[in-house]
């Protein structure tokens, strides 16, 4: 279930979760992707949720790269 859901541009998760907004900003032929998480203290190294968004974003990242070529 999301909050707020803008075709394109930005999804905003569960209110009964921490809150995850990911906005998406067209730049000509690139798409900048802002993470905002909301609701749990988290930090690098944590081995929650900044470890495990900061994997999935890399994932993201390196899928998002290899279907470019």
């Amino acid at each position: 279930m999301f909050l707020d859901v803008v075709p394109f541009e930005q999804l905003v998760n569960d209110p009964n979760s921490p809150v995850v907004t990911l906005t998406l900003i067209a730049q000509g032929d690139r798409t900048e992707m802002i993470f905002h998480l909301h609701g749990v203290a988290d930090h690098p190294g944590d081995k929650y949720m900044y470890d495990l968004w900061s994997d999935a974003l890399d994932t993201l990242m390196t899928h998002l790269h290899d279907q470019k070529q």
